[in-house]
Parts: C-alpha cells; structure tokens; sequence
C-alpha cells in the first residue's frame, strides 16, 4: 500500500535543523488510497479521497524520476573504517548481478543482492500504481517506447537500473541505456568531475564556513547529542588515531575537531574529523540496517529508534556541501535541465520525450543537488529532513486537467521498516508531496503549472546563488 503525505515546504537554511523538524509538519491520508491516481488531489482531506470526474478528472501524462540506487557496500576502504573504531565491521556478501559480470571488481560502492530485492520491491509497487493511474497499461509488458531507464556508468546504478526493470516490468527483456563505456565519468551525473562544468571549492569551502563557522562549529553544538550518542557506539579511537590527534587515552570521534578540506584537484569540498566520521558511520549503519534484517546494525546497538537519533548527522554533513547554491549549480545543473525537458518534451532524446515513465538512476548526490538547485525540503518518516535513503526518489510528474497542464513534485522512500523487513514487498511505501518554491499557476494545492515549473527551473539555473532565497 502506497503511504501518502503531504507537507509544507520549509525553506529555512541548512543548518537550522530544529526548524526542518518544525517546519516538516504532514497529514497522514487514510482510507482507501489508489496511490498515483491520488497525487493530484484538488482538496484532500482525511480519509476523503477526490470526488473530481468527467471533465474535471485529471489526467496524469508523464512521470519523471531521479532516484538513489540501492543499499550498497560501504565504499570507505577497510583501512578507513578501522580507523574510525576498534570493533570488527562486518563482512559484505558479494553478489555479482546478472549481466554485470564484467563489472570493475572492486567490492566497495557495489549494489548487494538485498538492495536489488529492496529496488525491486518498490517499483513492483510502482507499476501498481501506475496501472492504477492510467500511466502505464495493465497488461503484463508495457510498450518498450513508454518506458526510458538511463543510468550512471557506476556498478551500483546499473544494477540498481535492472533491478528496477526487474519489479517495473519481469520478463518483459527491457533494457537500460547509459552513457558510452568510453566515458569515464558520466557528464550528466558529474559534470564537474567529467570537465563539463566547473567549481571553485575553495570558494564553496568559504560560503559554508561562513554559514556554518570556521569549523563547522554551529552545527557541531547542535548535533552533540548524537554524536556522543554514536561515539558511545563506536567506542574508543584506535591508539594510532588517538596518537596521530594528539588525543589522550578513551578519546572518541567526538574528541576530534571538524575540518573543511578541497581535494586534491580542487573539483570538490570534504568534511573531515568528527563530523566526517559520524556523517560515513551513521549512513553506514543504515546500509547495516537495510541489508540484514535479522539484526540491528552498529554491532548490535543501532535498531530504528537509535538510527533515527544518528541520522542527522550524516543528513547534515552531506546536505551542508551538495545543497550549497554554488555547488548545487555546477553538480546538479545538468540533471536539472535533463528532467524539466523530459517532463516538456523537449529533450535532445526522442526516446525521452517518448516515454511515460523515464527514469534517471543515480546517486543521493544528484538528488541533494537537484533539490538544492529548486529549493525542495521533504521529510519522511523515520528519516531526517531532506535525506535519501537508498532507492529513495524525486518524483516529477505531469498532469492535464481540463484545458492545462500542471506539475507535482513528490519524494518517494522506503521507510526504515520495509528497508529492514524480511518481505518488503508486504510493506508500503511512503510519499510526501513537495512545494516548488516560486512555481505557481495551478489551481491546486500544491502544484504548479508547466509553464511555471519551466520558469523556476530556469530561474534556479540562471540566478546567481548569491540572490537566492
């Protein structure tokens, strides 16, 4: 069953975290739910479902999605992790998808047989509901030409990508596209790394100092309860760590002082020290958590309430760096533009204008900065504001009502207790809807009209950062 919410935007900054929660206020739909057939509700209320038909029935046209690939292995090197703690991490099952068996053998950052079940899981859900709404047929394949799966050149987004077709369409031989196996860096999904488009991260580095202090030190005060939380987890550094900072015996992650740092071809802002750590170990006790439903993750100690306690610290690291305007603009600038023109029918690919349903498979990275670029906030349950679980999703869609057309903007996640079930697929899926910031021209709730949604996104690809809200 599809969970659907709606919730207001927040447009507080970033490192207000307290005011996130506030602001995330949502109303639970209950009854009987059709899932996308409900996504444009002219006025919902509870338990109510719409009484719109015949002519003022809309009509969902196009779907466009940018989701997260699934639970993956941690992509630190052992070497890294055992810096963090002395306790033993666990060991990650290999699994080689089918297709993939020339995939880059490196075992970290790759998609696990669990995660491909879990992406599978959601879009058999999907489909449902898209039948449900019209979008796709009923029939067991939909037309080749209405579905469009593109994915990052990475293991982990491409199996993720056949994982999805697996639960949209079994059997039905769809395939996935993806940028040429020349290309070592896909320009869509990172366009700075490709040298298609540039950053100045030292100048980044500045702009979030000076939101978050020369050390991240504000946002190290208000997240010092979970990370002692998760120091206490962690346990003691290693000695060679402790000796290396100049720490005394017993000292913690939370001992370390937190630093800005730009790599060393300048393309990119890393935060390390105590924050970076938590921020690495949090995500990866969610992965932990996904992965194995037989047992809490963080050597026994991390079951959904104590992750949900740890999440904002890896929420707000990595939203602090991605969703900053400037490198928001340079990393998310061209998925942007690539999903408002599939959702206009516009895109350079015919294939894309085509298609119903198209689908971008990427990374949590590629979501934050889209989201950033457009001013999205969402929050579902179980997770902190703005994160994106493993398979979670922006979901733009279009509808036609009467004589115009409209966008909505959802987010789309599995909650931690599917991520964590034994059968996920008897468990449903959670979706808050999402304000476009400066998009009106739609009378409903929550949406915006086409020309609208172009105009904002326009907007957001055009106006310095410095001039944003």
């Amino acid at each position: 069953m599809l969970h659907y919410f709606i919730m207001q935007s927040c447009t507080m900054p970033i490192f207000n975290i307290s005011a996130l929660f506030a602001a995330s206020a949502r109303r639970r739909i209950v009854g009987l739910l059709l899932g996308w057939s409900l996504l444009c509700p002219p006025a919902v209320s509870m338990g109510a479902a719409p009484s719109d038909s015949g002519e003022n029935a809309a009509s969902l046209l196009k779907v466009v999605v940018l989701t997260r690939h699934g639970v993956r292995t941690p992509t630190q090197s052992q070497e890294t992790l055992q810096s963090w703690t002395m306790h033993p991490w666990p060991v990650w099952p290999a699994w080689t998808p089918p297709g993939l068996e020339n995939a880059p053998s490196d075992a970290r950052g790759r998609l696990t047989e669990r995660g491909a079940q879990l992406v599978s899981a959601l879009w058999r859900q999907q489909r449902r509901q898209m039948n449900d709404a019209g979008l796709l047929p009923s029939a067991k394949c939909p037309n080749p030409a209405d579905v469009f799966v593109y994915a990052d050149l990475d293991e982990r987004t491409r199996a993720t990508a056949l994982a999805l077709l697996d639960g949209l369409a079994p059997g039905c031989g769809l395939r996935y596209a993806t940028a040429s196996s020349t290309v070592r860096s896909d320009p869509l999904f990172h366009p700075v790394r490709a040298g298609t488009a540039t950053l100045d991260a030292t100048d980044a580095v500045r702009r979030i100092q000076a939101t978050g202090g020369s050390d991240l030190a504000g946002p190290a005060r208000e997240l010092r309860a979970p990370l002692e939380l998760l120091a206490d987890i962690a346990g003691p550094l290693p000695p060679h760590v402790r000796r290396s900072a100049h720490l005394s015996d017993g000292a913690t992650l939370a001992d370390l002082p937190t630093t800005l740092r730009v790599d060393a071809d300048g393309r990119a802002v890393h935060v390390d020290g105590a924050l970076g750590i938590a921020a690495g170990m949090a995500e990866i006790f969610l992965l932990e958590y996904a992965q194995w439903p037989d047992r809490p993750a963080g050597w026994g100690r991390v079951d959904a309430a104590v992750l949900e306690r740890l999440m904002p610290l890896h929420v707000r690291v990595f939203n602090a760096v991605n969703r900053d305007p400037f490198v928001a603009r340079a990393g998310g600038g061209a998925l942007l533009t690539a999903m408002a023109a599939a959702l206009d029918g516009t895109h350079p690919n015919p294939r894309v204008n085509a298609a119903r349903l198209t689908v971008f498979v990427g990374h949590d990275t590629n979501i934050a900065q889209v989201g950033g670029l457009l001013g999205l906030q969402w929050k579902t349950p179980g997770y902190a504001p703005c994160q994106t679980p493993p398979a979670g999703a922006l979901v733009l869609s279009l509808w036609r009502k009467g004589s115009g057309e409209y966008v909505r903007a959802h987010f789309l996640a599995q909650p931690p207790a599917v991520l964590h079930a034994e059968n996920p697929d008897a468990e449903g899926v959670d979706m808050v809807e999402i304000s476009v910031p400066r998009c009106t021209g739609a009378p409903e709730t929550g949406s915006c009209s086409r020309q609208g949604f172009m105009e904002a996104t326009r907007a957001a690809l055009t106006t310095p950062a410095t001039e944003r809200p």
